[in-house]
């Protein structure tokens, strides 16, 4: 039995066709490839969704707007190999210039480019984060929120966690089994 999150199965329904596999992801597994049917999984994998589309992303720039209600500009982080970020982005970037705002879009690939990122952001004028949530960014939060409090530029994002972290707000399904994971993980790689 294999289980993972979507970047790890992808690799391991190509190669095994037999042997089970669970997935968890915060995307939409049909779309994404995984499975042809919600209600009943194919072949060899099940799993769990914490989908919420361009919903969840939608309700986040409104909220920061609500927040920010002077922003012209907001910034958005993403992880450029995170799939589920460029597939996205389409959904954000309407939301935000729905409301009459600027964008300004950051791919994050790696811990060292936080900072560059963040100096970019705010000399492109933006007064608002919206953090496109990741494996990597979760991995990190602690230093986004530590930036983001360094740069007094308000942000939004995907999961209690970073909040809990001394992050401003974030806004997403929960998920319950999510903290007593990051929580362990230093125990869980060992």
């Amino acid at each position: 039995m294999i289980i993972g999150n979507q970047q790890a199965i992808e690799p391991a329904k190509s190669a095994s066709p037999t042997t089970p596999i669970i997935f968890v992801t915060g995307e939409d597994p049909v779309a994404a490839g995984l499975v042809t049917n919600l209600s009943r999984p194919d072949g060899n994998l099940t799993g769990v969704t914490f989908f919420g589309g361009s919903q969840l992303n939608a309700k986040r720039t409104e909220l920061l707007h609500e927040l920010v209600p002077k922003a012209t500009t907001v910034a958005v982080f993403g992880d450029p190999s995170y799939p589920a970020f460029d597939s996205g982005l389409p959904d954000i970037n309407a939301a935000v210039r729905a409301i009459g705002l600027q964008i300004v879009v950051a791919r994050v690939a790696r811990s060292n480019d936080f900072e560059e990122a963040f100096a970019n952001v705010m000399r492109a004028g933006a007064s608002a984060l919206l953090v496109h949530g990741s494996p990597f960014f979760t991995s990190e939060r602690s230093k986004i929120v530590a930036l983001a409090a360094q740069h007094t530029i308000p942000a939004i994002y995907d999961l209690r966690e970073l909040a809990v972290a001394g992050g401003l707000i974030s806004y997403s399904l929960g998920i319950p089994i999510l903290p007593s994971l990051l929580d362990r993980a230093d125990e869980i790689i060992e």
